[in-house]
């Protein structure tokens, strides 16, 4: 994922609930594994390759976390809406990473 998706407003990462998974996850990382560099380099290499953009179909399956419902500012066209951006969102997002970076054995 380039530095410009990172900035992305829209997308997944930069919502409250994903914001909190990705502490979460850093917070796996430095303060509860003994991992070397190198294992948390590549744990945060997987992280930045997800795709994080609301039109991605892994948070509406994979990870339900939303629907698709009828953009207000263009009638006819359907976009991603996260519901409910709790606890519950944030636990799911927190466990599709885990499982995505192979973090999910380490935490148990």
């Amino acid at each position: 994922m380039g530095d410009e998706k990172w900035m992305d407003f829209e997308s997944i990462h930069l919502s409250s609930s994903g914001l909190q998974a990705l502490g979460i996850i850093y917070h796996d990382l430095y303060h509860c594994l003994s991992l070397s560099s190198d294992e948390q380099e590549a744990i945060i290499r997987k992280v930045a390759n997800i795709n994080w953009s609301r039109d991605n179909q892994i948070w509406l399956k994979e990870v339900p976390i939303g629907t698709m419902v009828e953009s207000k500012k263009e009638p006819g066209t359907m976009v991603f809406k996260m519901s409910g951006a709790g606890r519950s969102s944030s636990d799911a997002i927190i466990q599709y990473l885990r499982r995505k970076t192979g973090l999910q054995s380490a935490n148990g």
